[in-house]
């Protein structure tokens, strides 16, 4: 069997013979990965981190490490078919495993940062493969880079040494993270048509504003289902005169710099501001998907936080309601605020949602139960702290079911 690793590194996609330690040049290892994803008959298996696709009857094993890296990078359309079929496998599994639940998917596991910020970003469906003989075409005259140093090449690329057999396995060492743990009281409806057809619908427009200001597109998406179901003019239902001429200050990642953005209808009094956006440009699907990125993004800034589930709280509540939500919190469980916002798995100030009597009360539950994923880091946030960025992941799990009752308790 031929092992073959692939990684993101700096950006770039290298490729690494596992058989013989030698990196592929990148043009061949592209085409091989091409016709990898064309043929029938692969077992794609999904390990930690780590994406496995083998091939007896071609002799290949193909390993992508650090596979959400891989699935958001510009290589990603290369295994376009790989991924949209493992997917629907882990949601076969997962269907008869839990005999008809409703359970979160789980393939695309933790997110790296590599040279700038990246999110989550492929949304997955099923897929046809085609078939393509690839037993003999790229075992011989393949051009190889010299790597002699095997040290060196751990240290570069965290290859997985093992040689991988029928059940494949890859080193505790390179899957294992410890991510934090939220529980929330929700039941998963990311894989219903209504998200489905949104993400189908402005799936690049998620992904480029979340590059752009460091946060995951399935939160922003969650949030743009719950708030409109897609519907309507303004389907962030941002409410403009709220944030009529606040300075709200958010990173951007595409440029690497800080920027001013002004929500306003009069932009000629804001001539200083990077951004400037109207209420009649709010209608606009994609400059509502911005400015969704910008608040939540802006959210983090002004809190000093990590955590998410606090951010969408304050991007329905306002700044003023949060922090009554906040001091309720306080009161009842003795809990400082500050610490609730260093911890990006806290969600203690929840009961206390309903106190500021504005907003829904539910409203972290409703937007998270359309984020898949929960139970293998769901929840995906950058910031720029410290001149440098930091990404934090946080586990959510969701052992209950979110109804009507949860208010009247809270209450």
């Amino acid at each position: 069997m031929h092992n073959i690793y692939y990684t993101i590194l700096d950006g770039s996609l290298l490729c690494i013979d596992g058989n013989n330690n030698k990196r592929i040049k990148q043009d061949l290892a592209i085409e091989f990965l091409k016709e990898v994803d064309k043929t029938k008959n692969n077992k794609i298996y999904n390990k930690g981190n780590n994406l496995i696709i083998k091939n007896s009857k071609h002799g290949y094993n193909v390993v992508i490490q650090g596979c959400t890296q891989f699935f958001l990078s510009k290589y990603r359309d290369l295994l376009d078919n790989t991924i949209k079929t493992a997917k629907e496998n882990e949601r076969k599994i997962q269907e008869k495993k839990h005999k008809g639940k409703k359970v979160s998917n789980n393939l695309v596991g933790k997110v790296g940062v590599v040279v700038a910020p990246i999110v989550m970003a492929s949304m997955l469906v099923t897929t046809y493969l085609k078939e393509e003989d690839l037993s003999n075409k790229y075992s011989e005259g393949i051009e190889f880079e010299q790597i002699d140093n095997q040290i060196a090449i751990k240290e570069e690329n965290n290859v997985v040494e093992e040689t991988i057999q029928e059940e494949p396995k890859i080193e505790e060492e390179v899957v294992q993270e410890v991510i934090p743990s939220a529980s929330l009281d929700i039941v998963d409806r990311s894989m219903e048509q209504e998200i489905i057809d949104i993400q189908s619908e402005y799936k690049d427009e998620f992904i480029k504003y979340g590059k752009k200001y460091g946060v995951s597109p399935y939160v922003a998406c969650g949030l743009y289902t719950q708030e409109s179901h897609g519907k309507g003019s303004n389907k962030g239902q941002i409410e403009h005169s709220e944030w009529e001429g606040q300075l709200l200050k958010v990173y951007n990642y595409d440029e690497n710099k800080w920027i001013t953005v002004v929500f306003t209808d009069t932009p000629e009094n804001y001539k200083n501001a990077d951004i400037t956006i109207t209420s009649k440009e709010l209608t606009n699907p994609p400059t509502n998907i911005a400015a969704i990125n910008i608040i939540l993004a802006h959210a983090a800034y002004v809190l000093d936080t990590d955590n998410m589930f606090a951010i969408l709280e304050y991007y329905n509540k306002g700044h003023g309601n949060f922090y009554e939500v906040m001091a309720a919190m306080e009161a009842g469980t003795g809990k400082t605020t500050r610490e609730v916002l260093d911890n990006p798995a806290d969600t203690s100030f929840l009961p206390y949602s309903y106190a500021c009597g504005a907003g829904d009360p539910n409203y972290v539950c409703n937007v998270m139960q359309y984020v898949p994923n929960k139970e293998d880091g769901g929840v995906y946030i950058y910031r720029f702290v410290d001149d440098e960025v930091k990404l934090v992941s946080v586990n959510v799990e969701s052992d209950k079911v979110l109804d009507d009752s949860y208010v009247k308790n809270t209450r």
